[in-house]
């Protein structure tokens, strides 16, 4: 793999703020740009250059068209770090299965609520890996606006991974409205329209995942589109415990 995309999209500071910025959560143009201080029209052209090479990517929102949302090519990220380690010095090139475990974090009561619509599949697939990941150390719940029911083809995906399955449960969001949480994190576009403002939540996030439950096509190709949510999702949650450990430290 080429270092080279990695080593000229890091030569410029802004478009190291819009990756630190972009590490727990998802953001649209506007947004970064209030944060970074930076025009829109120049967050724009650092954002495509980040994701000209590899290391940012945008979806459209599917709760309103007109904005996209970016999110950090977490795999893309990880591979050609450890590529540009292995330029540097062979010692430094690791196998990506010797990535030392995330730690368990056992301070961040009052805990984390994922957010989405029907709480039918991502914000229980968010919950139930995040659970697990942290040992039971974090206090993690999941609610929707508009809760239907857990779809069946997210319990067999997380079963056939090994993740504990018999107390899912869709839940309404009302019951949770009142309550604090460090951290509360949309799945949703939707969601994230809808829900309201959780006045004692520390941090409140978005990450902007396709809903598998819309996907047509044969019963493998649904499958799949799950199994790509749960992928996503477990990249996604790797990386917020570390970052979320970072933060606390």
């Amino acid at each position: 793999m080429s270092i080279d995309p990695l080593i000229s999209a890091l030569d410029n500071p802004l478009r190291i703020e819009l990756l630190n910025n972009l590490t727990l959560g998802d953001l649209r143009v506007q947004e970064l740009s209030e944060q970074t201080g930076a025009p829109m029209n120049l967050v724009s052209y650092h954002l495509k250059k980040l994701k000209e090479a590899g290391l940012v990517r945008e979806r459209r929102s599917i709760a309103d068209g007109r904005d996209q949302y970016y999110s950090l090519e977490l795999r893309s990220l990880q591979d050609q770090y450890l590529a540009l380690g292995a330029a540097l010095h062979p010692s430094i090139s690791i196998d990506r299965s010797c990535l030392p475990a995330v730690e368990i974090i056992d301070d961040l009561d009052p805990g984390v609520l994922f957010l989405c619509t029907h709480n039918s599949a991502r914000s229980q697939m968010a919950e139930t890996i995040l659970r697990a990941r942290s040992g039971g150390h974090i206090r993690v719940v999941s609610a929707g606006t508009h809760p239907s029911g857990v779809h069946p083809l997210a319990i067999e995906v997380l079963e056939a991974r090994g993740y504990p399955v018999s107390s899912l449960r869709s839940k309404a969001l009302e019951p949770f409205a009142d309550q604090p949480f460090k951290y509360v994190i949309t799945v949703c576009d939707r969601a994230r329209e809808e829900c309201p403002v959780f006045t004692g939540a520390a941090h409140s996030l978005h990450w902007s995942i396709p809903d598998p439950v819309e996907a047509g096509g044969t019963a493998r190709e649904r499958r799949r589109v799950f199994e790509a949510a749960a992928d996503e999702l477990e990249a996604r949650i790797g990386s917020f415990l570390i970052a979320a450990q970072s933060e606390g430290e």
